[in-house]
């Protein structure tokens, strides 16, 4: 898939605005003490940010198994 350099940072904000919620998300779930849904949202809050990583280096994952190959590159 070949994106516009403005397609591409819009993108990309989606994502980083997507972790941000899921950081807020796993904050919230922690104060709960709600330690599996603060874990979930934790691991989603990295996994938005590093989709936003890949798609800067011109890369998209449409699978979570994808984005790990990514960076094992």
């Amino acid at each position: 898939m070949t994106l516009t350099d403005q397609d591409k940072q819009a993108l990309i904000q989606v994502r980083l605005q997507a972790a941000d919620e899921s950081v807020a998300d796993a904050k919230r779930s922690s104060a709960a003490e709600s330690w599996r849904g603060a874990m979930n949202r934790a691991y989603y809050a990295m996994f938005h940010a590093a989709y936003a990583l890949a798609v800067s280096r011109d890369t998209v994952c449409t699978k979570h198994t994808q984005l790990i190959a990514f960076f094992q590159n």
